[in-house]
């Protein structure tokens, strides 16, 4: 599970609020992405979309830092294991989000995970607890 330094129940319905009421000028993007650990797409797109308002309300910090390599270089995103919870996010960069979601479609890449994981992980890192391969 991903901890934050926020309630993410807390911001979730804030920033669903502030899109009802139209207090956000971001739209939901039109992007298409696959399933991801058993959640659609469309539910992906959508937790994108309150990040993204939670971020521009200042609810939630803009990510800074990777947590998994500690990179604070090029395109750092947030992300979520678990789009039931889409708040409960760990900052990441563009290479171990690569890393992370293409672990499953070879060898390969599984193998770089895993070398992510030994290389960063400690024992106590919300990376080290997600299936592997």
């Amino acid at each position: 599970m991903i901890e934050t330094s926020w309630d993410d129940r807390v911001v979730e319905q804030a920033a669903r609020d502030a899109i009802r009421e139209g207090r956000t000028k971001l739209r939901r993007s039109r992007m298409t992405i696959g399933a991801y650990n058993g959640f659609s797409g469309e539910v992906r797109v959508e937790a994108d979309w309150l990040i993204k308002v939670a971020i521009e309300l200042e609810l939630i910090p803009k990510p800074g830092h990777c947590s998994v390599c500690g990179s604070e270089k090029g395109r750092i995103d947030y992300h979520a294991e678990d789009y039931s919870r889409p708040l409960q996010v760990a900052p990441i960069c563009q290479s171990c989000h690569t890393v992370l979601h293409r672990r499953m479609s070879s060898r390969g890449w599984a193998a770089n995970w895993r070398q992510k994981v030994q290389d960063f992980g400690d024992g106590t890192k919300w990376f080290e607890f997600i299936p592997r391969s």
